[in-house]
């Protein structure tokens, strides 16, 4: 028996390209699924837009205050009813047979399923596309070895969820990055992860979306390092500990040299460099070079 996919659609200021998004999930292979948008406060034309759906029988539209998209994600799945969960970015959108090759590839114990994605710019060009390597029946560290060399993890449109996984988890609600946030933690939870080298999601590469408010991409750049921290303490798997100590470490590239220098006092004084694996000499130089000159390190890392 088909399973039945709830599939979450936050919505802020997309009017441009919310049909398309729409559209791509109505225009699937197979129905069972539900949509659940989640208009939050949208102050352009989105929600007239989104008036448009409202007599579909299996589309649900849910209106809250601008509260960010980790709160809109949460509403989605408070109001959730599937067995499984998948997240879809309102600007971005789907192949025709993305579910259709998600639920036959799902089997009694995937928990988390990973499909590929493609970049494409405003007029559906393609600019890249990701085709990582499938893997099945793998014990959790061997699915993790490969899953973490991948040149997307943390996006949580790229997975699709066991509903129960979110029984315990959300997502933090306040804070850029909110992807970096939750998905170590779901991958330290999860028992059983399948990946297929089906590329179906689209997403896209806004034109003028490189963030230019530097306040905003400071703020970034400190909730990446406060949820980085905290799943630290949290998470016990071991290549889990040196993806995110990894990542918080490359992260300080997005700073200018001062902040950098802030950034990098707070890296030390939590001696993440100890969650750092040193099992080849590789990982070894790494560790000792972030040590020695964290600027040298990122310039050459």
């Amino acid at each position: 028996m088909d399973k039945l996919f709830s599939i979450i659609v936050p919505v802020y200021n997309t009017e441009k390209y919310l049909n398309k998004c729409i559209d791509s999930i109505l225009n699937q292979t197979i129905n069972n699924y539900e949509i659940i948008i989640i208009n939050d406060g949208s102050t352009d034309n989105s929600l007239k837009k989104l008036s448009e759906y409202k007599n579909k029988d299996n589309i649900k539209i849910i209106n809250q205050e601008n509260k960010g998209l980790s709160s809109a994600r949460n509403t989605g799945l408070k109001h959730s009813k599937g067995d499984y969960i998948i997240f879809i970015d309102s600007d971005d959108y789907i192949d025709k047979s993305f579910l259709e090759n998600i639920n036959k590839n799902l089997d009694k114990n995937t928990e988390l399923l990973r499909f590929q994605c493609r970049l494409v710019d405003e007029s559906n060009k393609i600019i890249n596309e990701y085709k990582e390597i499938s893997f099945n029946n793998l014990s959790k560290d061997e699915s993790l070895e490969k899953l973490l060399k991948f040149h997307f993890v943390e996006n949580t449109w790229l997975y699709c969820y066991k509903k129960n996984i979110f029984n315990d988890i959300k997502f933090d609600e306040g804070y850029l990055h909110e992807d970096f946030g939750i998905t170590p933690v779901i991958l330290n939870k999860v028992k059983n992860i399948k990946c297929i080298d089906y590329i179906g999601y689209n997403y896209l590469i806004r034109e003028n979306s490189i963030m230019n408010d530097n306040k905003k991409a400071i703020k970034k750049c400190y909730d990446f390092l406060e949820l980085g921290l905290r799943n630290i303490k949290i998470i016990n798997n071991k290549l889990l500990l040196s993806f995110i100590s990894n990542s918080l470490i490359l992260k300080g590239k997005e700073l200018d040299k001062s902040e950098r220098k802030k950034y990098y006092s707070i890296l030390k004084d939590n001696n993440i460099d100890k969650y750092m694996l040193n099992d080849t000499f590789l990982r070894k130089l790494k560790k000792i070079l972030f040590k020695l000159n964290y600027n040298l390190y990122l310039k050459v890392i």
